[in-house]
């Protein structure tokens, strides 16, 4: 049975694909093993009583997002509206909220990704805590940081407690509204540069299988990808469609840097998207035998 795509509409024209994601919607619309609908992604999170509707209608089995990051309760909503047309997302909720906040899935990554210290929402922040733990950290809320701002991309310690305090006001002010879960401090790591861009790469995962690794910082050819062995050391994270990006230290080795849910998580430029979704194809037609 087809697998049916999930892409946001255009500015709420319910028959058109977004712009960023037609290359993404031509490649699957190319294939008999996918069919393709679209939804009203502005509404679903700018109104919170808005219940999703998916033209064409989504026919009963599996649906596949690739589509806005979304916040728990609003992918909760929109999960629960493709249910109750017969369909069943790739993910659960608790599937998507492992991958798409850091510290629920850092317990497995332990030891292959820098050291975090995590502030539930409404925790106050901890300065001596920080000092002890690091020399220097970033600043995040459950899944992102901040950039293009004028907010610092790292923290120096030792850091008083007013100046952190000061910091994670204007954090919180910055990634509103999608300010997500609490604060987590990530220790800073130094990343290998090529030609001036660090090394980092995008490993995609689905049904427990690498569905594709590729550049993900704009790096020459030159720059090395993350070894296969490793990307597949973590391809039995418990979702089913996920991703995690991996960085080159300094010393050559590769770490983690973050993760996602698959769905909510862009290709990167360097990725071929025909090739992308004859990837998923194959592993979806694996999956049903």
């Amino acid at each position: 049975m087809p697998a049916t795509l999930l892409y946001p509409s255009y500015f709420g024209e319910k028959g058109k694909v977004d712009e960023f994601y037609e290359d993404e919607f031509n490649a699957a619309s190319s294939l008999p093993e996918f069919r393709t609908a679209f939804y009203d992604h502005d509404r679903l999170v700018d109104e919170p009583s808005f219940v999703p509707k998916f033209h064409p209608s989504i026919e009963p089995g599996l649906c596949v997002g690739r589509m806005w990051m979304m916040k728990p309760e609003e992918y909760k909503r929109f999960a629960d509206s493709v249910e109750a047309v017969g369909g069943k997302l790739i993910n659960s909720f608790d599937e998507y909220c492992f991958t798409h906040m850091f510290p629920n899935v850092y317990p497995l990554l332990e030891g292959y990704t820098p050291r975090i210290l995590v502030f539930k929402d409404g925790e106050p922040v901890s300065a001596p805590e920080a000092n002890e733990r690091f020399k220097r950290f970033i600043i995040k809320d459950f899944v992102k940081s901040v950039k293009g701002h004028d907010f610092p991309a790292f923290v120096d310690t030792p850091i008083s407690q007013a100046e952190l305090d000061r910091l994670i006001e204007r954090f919180i002010d910055l990634r509103q509204p999608l300010f997500t879960g609490g604060i987590v401090f990530k220790e800073f790591v130094n990343l290998k540069r090529y030609e001036g861009k660090t090394n980092e790469c995008r490993a995609f995962y689905m049904y427990g299988k690498v569905l594709s690794v590729s550049k993900n910082s704009g790096q020459p050819e030159s720059a090395p990808l993350v070894p296969m062995d490793l990307a597949k050391r973590f391809a039995n994270i418990p979702s089913n469609y996920y991703t995690i990006d991996f960085g080159e230290l300094d010393d050559g080795t590769f770490t983690i840097l973050e993760t996602g849910d698959g769905q909510v998580s862009g290709l990167p430029s360097s990725l071929s998207v025909p090739e992308y979704y004859g990837n998923m194809k194959k592993i979806l037609k694996s999956k049903s035998l």
